[in-house]
């Protein structure tokens, strides 16, 4: 099995809770939306460095590459183990990244 990465301990949340959405963006804890409603998760605000670090390593090179070059890249994230999957928006914003997750109805 592979190693599962940082940033879907954070996507657990919302799959656990039956939420929909996942948000990082940098200077704000982690956010989900439930029910209608955006909740803070209960950590630390995240920082560029913790961004790249969570981010980063669900990228292929292509796609990071994208990123660079247009400020935006789209991909689909499965969650192991959960069935989960979401749509994936990872964009920059005056130079911070940020990224945007909607949670796609399992079939």
């Amino acid at each position: 099995m592979a190693t599962e990465l940082q940033i879907d301990k954070l996507f657990r949340i919302p799959v656990k809770l039956d939420g929909s959405d996942l948000m990082l963006k940098v200077s704000q804890p982690p956010m989900f939306t439930l029910y209608g409603n955006t909740r803070r998760v209960d950590m630390r605000p995240l920082t560029q460095i913790d961004m790249e670090r969570l981010i980063y390593p669900m990228m292929s090179e292509d796609q990071q590459q994208v990123l660079r070059e247009r400020g935006l890249v789209i991909l689909t994230h499965s969650v192991a183990d959960t069935g989960a999957s979401f749509r994936v928006k990872v964009f920059l914003k005056d130079g911070e990244l940020r990224l945007v997750a909607d949670r796609l109805a399992e079939v």
